[in-house]
């Protein structure tokens, strides 16, 4: 029996000697425990409950943070003191806000009353544009499809609108809840952006005490990395959004189109959130509200918008974020599409992010498993 113990014991040690059967023991038995947690899902409702409740003042207490605190650094550099740097910063955005709602937002507010108002008879004007443009004799050989696809279109565009309004009835507490979580987000964000500001020199210290000495050097680094990508991200996407809109609201109100503003903030905003993509996503409304001023009008907001990503692509963005983020650009149009298809749209904003920051903590995890595994070793040549 003793023997046998011991011919057990050698044979486990031999296996557990051997780097590679260690990863592959060590995988196995992660895949195991995620696949005991996935069937102990109903644990977890709780903390997934708490998570959709914080997220959203978290990710924006960020967004704000990472916007602001080189200002604040700024600021205390010049022997003004944190806290009162970060009040100042405080009350130069409510004047901000104030200052847009005497300007910028009755504009806004006026065009989608005015949208909202119009748009039967914006859609009768569109319908009489495609004929108009369908009696042309060089739309002759394509009337038939044409008429075909517009019909399936009208179709689908009814039956969405069926879908969207019983899903809006019987979804009600849903939307009730989050207009709840969104206020209280908006309640949350300001304090925890104070704190955040004011103490941020002290979290990373804090965090480092709770490790392991030996970890904490490379703990140090790899944060550091992720802050200065997310950094550089947020500050250079706001600049894209910030630039999007001017041009957009310039050009729109030079050719005469309606609605101009609103689309070209909408512009902005999307080019913020979904990046690469948020141009194309406003383009859709603004070529359907184009048409509706006739094909010329059309024309004109087609080569605005080819302009303008022509521009945010080749000068804009090389200049505002370079390849800091070291993100090939289909690398980024399959984070997107895939982030989109499986989260939808709350995906689609933090995909990015997190695909670069998992980047960073992916790359240093690999670094140390090449230093540590010693399968990576090159053996030195015999003589």
């Amino acid at each position: 029996m003793n023997k046998k113990y011991q011919s057990i014991k050698t044979f486990g040690i031999r296996i557990l000697a051997n780097r590679f059967n260690e990863g592959m023991i060590s995988l196995a038995l992660i895949l195991l425990v995620i696949w005991l947690l996935s069937n102990v899902t109903f644990i977890f409702q709780p903390i997934g409950q708490f998570i959709s409740l914080v997220v959203f003042p978290v990710v924006l207490t960020l967004i704000m943070y990472y916007l602001m605190a080189p200002i604040v650094d700024w600021l205390e550099k010049h022997r003004l003191p944190r806290a009162l740097s970060i009040s100042l910063i405080f009350l130069s955005l409510v004047g901000l806000v104030v200052l847009l709602s005497w300007t910028i937002f009755p504009t806004i507010e006026e065009q989608i009353k005015s949208l909202a108002k119009n748009f039967p008879t914006l859609i009768r004007d569109t319908n009489k544009e495609i004929e108009k443009l369908l009696d042309e004799p060089f739309m002759y050989q394509f009337h038939d499809q044409i008429m075909e696809q517009l019909s399936k279109v009208s179709k689908y565009a009814i039956d969405f609108g069926q879908k969207a309004s019983r899903s809006a009835l019987s979804s009600m507490s849903d939307i009730i809840d989050t207009i709840e979580k969104t206020f209280i987000g908006l309640v949350v964000t300001p304090f925890m952006l104070f704190y955040l500001l004011k103490d941020d020199a002290k979290v990373l210290p804090f965090v480092l005490s709770l490790l392991p000495v030996k970890w904490r050097s490379e703990t140090t680094s790899v944060v550091s990395e992720i802050n200065q990508k997310l950094s550089s991200y947020i500050r250079g996407q706001l600049l894209i959004a910030v630039f999007v809109t001017v041009v957009l609201a310039i050009s729109f109100s030079i050719c005469g189109l309606n609605y101009g503003i609103t689309l070209a903030v909408l512009a902005g905003i999307l080019n913020f959130l979904v990046p690469s993509f948020g141009s194309l996503i406003a383009m859709v409304p603004a070529l359907c509200l184009a048409l509706m001023q006739g094909p010329w009008m059309l024309v004109w907001v087609a080569v605005i918008f080819y302009v303008q990503q022509h521009l945010q692509s080749h000068l804009i963005l090389p200049l505002v974020l370079g390849n800091q983020l070291e993100i090939h650009p289909l690398t980024v149009l399959i984070v997107l599409l895939w982030a989109g298809k499986v989260f939808g749209l709350v995906g689609m904003i933090l995909s990015i992010p997190l695909y670069a920051s998992t980047k960073v903590i992916v790359q240093h995890a690999y670094a140390w498993y090449r230093v540590n595994s010693g399968l990576y070793e090159e053996s030195e040549p015999k003589n």
